[in-house]
Formats: C-alpha cells, structure tokens, sequence
C-alpha cells in the first residue's frame, strides 16, 4: 500500500510537470547503487517504452548521470525559444528537488514498515520464548542470554524507529515548502509563456502591416 502511494506521488508530480515543458512523455528514474530505476512515468506508450534500468555510464541518460550534468535534447522547432527553455529548465531544476525529497520519503517510510515488521517478529519471538523458560535451569540460562540479545536489538531499533520518525518529519515539512515553490514557478512560467504569445502576435501583426503599405505603394 504505501508504495503503491508512492507512485502515484510521482505521477502527480508528473502530471503537474508534463504539460508545463510542453512535453509528450515523462519519466522519473531513482539512482539505486550504480544503476537508474524507473520509478515512475506519464503516457508511455507501453511498458517499455522506456528502459526500466539504466547502468550509470551508459547512453545519454547513464552519462549525465555520471558527470552530475543536465542534458537538454531538442530539434529544428525549438530554435529561438532559448527563454522558455531556459524557464523549463529552472523549473525542473526546482521539481527535482521535491521529487527528490519525495523519493527519499518513500524509502524512509519503507524502511519503517521493515523495521516495524521484525520489530512484531522478533516481539512474537520474545513471546515464545516466554513459554519455553520452563525448561531445565540450563536451558533456562541460554534462553535468558538470547532474551537479553533481542532485548537489545529491540531498543536499538526503537532508537533508529524514532530517529527515522523525526527525518520524516523534517522531509514533509521541507516537500510542504517545495511544493509551493513548485507552484510559484509554475505560475511565473505560465505569465512568461503569454508574455511570449503577446510578443509574437504584436511582432505579426507589425509585419503585416509594413506588408500592406509595401504593397500599396507598389500598386
């Protein structure tokens, strides 16, 4: 379940990114060792239509990667357009940060469900151990020995428990706050395409005229 609410987190920020860029397809990759895992992705044509793993190094991907730089792909339509992309890119930058955090939430919430389930484990143990203290005094000091080893691993869990509760904490406060600036940029980016589009019209409108007089004084 909870990781099942964590794709849809990285859906939703797709979904949020997707018709900002303009772009037809997304996918978001998490680095796990020295390779890319795809974590998550908006309308891809199929279920492989990207690569589930990328091996750091490899490809355009794997490279950028590995030199720790972004990578911006276009083709012949996207001349003169160096501001929207320049805003894009801004905005992605700063959506890489909330889907980083997001991703680091997820792992943290997974390892609190790990940590929960051999805590109940181990407790279930404890139990039957319990129970077994019956035997012959022999018996009955080895069991106390492997009681107090549990014991211990249970408080240094609890300890690493409550530790992971407070970075929790402290990364859903900080995705609070990206997101809002997630929603600024958003904002600033929409103001800028229009200023764009009224530009261009004005830009036509000019041409046309200085078309009709040319044309005009032909006659």
């Amino acid at each position: 379940m909870r990781r099942a609410v964590a794709r849809v987190d990285r859906r939703e920020h797709l979904r949020t990114l997707v018709p900002y860029l303009d772009a037809k397809v997304g996918v978001v990759y998490a680095l796990d060792n020295e390779a890319l895992s795809r974590v998550a992705g908006w309308t891809l044509p199929d279920e492989n239509g990207a690569p589930k793993r990328i091996v750091r190094g490899e490809g355009l991907v794997g490279q950028a990667v590995e030199d720790k730089r972004v990578l911006e792909l276009r083709d012949a339509s996207a001349l003169g357009k160096e501001g929207r992309f320049a805003d894009a890119r801004a905005l992605v930058e700063s959506a890489s940060e909330s889907i980083g955090m997001a991703l680091r939430s997820a792992r943290y919430r997974q390892r609190l469900v790990e940590l929960l389930e051999e805590t109940q484990r181990q407790s279930e143990e404890l139990q039957v151990q319990q129970e077994e203290l019956r035997v012959p005094n022999e018996e009955l000091e080895e069991r106390g020995r492997a009681l107090q080893d549990s014991q211990a691993r249970l408080e240094q869990q609890q300890a690493e428990l409550e530790q992971t509760n407070v970075q929790l904490e402290e990364d859903s406060q900080n995705l609070e706050q990206q997101k809002a600036e997630l929603l600024h940029a958003q904002q600033e980016l929409t103001a800028s395409a229009l200023e764009m589009e009224r530009a261009s019209q004005y830009k036509f409108g000019f041409l046309a005229n200085n078309v009709a007089r040319i044309a005009h004084a032909a006659q």
